[in-house]
C-alpha cells in the first residue's frame, strides 16, 4: 500500500503517524462518541445518525481524519 501523507490542523501538539480513521460528516467527539460522560476513555462512534461513515467504529490509536468540527469540540482525549 502507497504511503500518504496529510497536511492539517492538529488537535494536539506534536506530529501523528498511523492508521487513518476517515469521517466523511462534522464531528463532535462529545455528542458522537460512546460513554464520553461515563468514561473518557471511550473512543467508539455511537451516533448512526450524525456520523454514519465511522458509526460503530473506534479510533483509539488511529489518526482521526475530518473536514471540520461540528458545535463543541474537545481534542484532548488521548
Amino acid at each position: 500500500m502507497a504511503k500518504i501523507i496529510l497536511k492539517g490542523h492538529k488537535g494536539i501538539g506534536g506530529t501523528a503517524e498511523g492508521e487513518a480513521l476517515v469521517c466523511q460528516e462534522p464531528v463532535n467527539l462529545m455528542a458522537d462518541t460512546g460513554n464520553v460522560w461515563t468514561d473518557p476513555r471511550d473512543t467508539t462512534f455511537t451516533n448512526q445518525i450524525g456520523t454514519p461513515s465511522v458509526y460503530g467504529k473506534n479510533f483509539a490509536g488511529k489518526v482521526l481524519v475530518f473536514l471540520r468540527a461540528r458545535e463543541a469540540f474537545f481534542s484532548t482525549i488521548s
